[in-house]
Parts: C-alpha cells; structure tokens; sequence
C-alpha cells in the first residue's frame, strides 16, 4: 500500500498522471468521435480562433489539448503561419516568442488602462485581483 500511494504521489508532483489522463482523453475521444460526425465547413474566423487558442495551448504544452481540438474542429493538419495570423488581426510582430492571445490581451488591458498581474502569482491571488463583474 505505502508503494502504491509513493508511486501515485510521484505520478501526480512530476504531472506524469495528468499527462496520462489527457492522452487517454484524447485518444478515447478520437476513437469514439473522430470520423463518426460529418463537420461543418471552418469559417474564417472559427479558423483564426481556434489557431489562437491552438498556439497558446502547445505554447503551454497542452499538447493533448490541443490534439483533441485539431480533430474536434477540423482544423487544417498545418498551422497558420503566425505572421498570416498577425495580419489577418491587425497585429504588429512584438518581437517577443509569446503566443498572439497574450498579446491580444496586453493590447485590450493597455487599453482599458488596466495594470498587468504580476507574474509568478498563484490562481487564487490573481482571481482576487482581478475586478468583479456581476454575471449577466
């Protein structure tokens, strides 16, 4: 039992399970839903959105992730160059090796003259921080 639970909590501290369970996720999910649905055509913009989400996820190293929204939405095998993507949203280069959605959202917070959450601070610190809007 002691090497049991050593095992899991080794597992789990190094992300080893997590990253099993999302393959399997992943795999489970190609084998039941990947040719069974016929999809719609990508329009433009679901096309652009999801090269958004799919750059910030293997930027993140969701890489399961990612694998299950390429055969979910149907996206193209091949990646939209970044620059194609910069232009289609109106985006300058930044020059920094950071997915476009970060950049989306230091633009929109400049914007709004809102201050950028320090970096490194836990999920319940910055949710605190972050200001409360009522739900519609």
């Amino acid at each position: 039992a002691d090497l049991k639970g050593a095992l899991k909590e080794s597992l789990e501290s190094n992300g080893t399970l997590d990253s099993l369970r999302s393959q399997l996720r992943a795999e489970l999910y190609k084998a039941i839903f990947d040719e069974q649905q016929p999809r719609a055509p990508l329009c433009s913009e679901n096309l652009l959105i999801n090269e958004l989400i799919l750059e910030y996820l293997e930027y993140n190293r969701y890489q399961y992730t990612a694998s299950v929204l390429v055969s979910e939405a149907g996206q193209p095998a091949e990646p939209l160059a970044k620059d194609i993507l910069q232009r289609e949203l109106g985006l300058g280069d930044s020059g920094q090796d950071m997915p476009l959605l970060y950049q989306i959202l230091q633009l929109l917070r400049s914007r709004a003259g809102v201050q950028p959450l320090p970096a490194g601070m836990d999920r319940s610190t910055a949710a605190a921080r972050l200001p409360q809007q009522p739900h519609p």
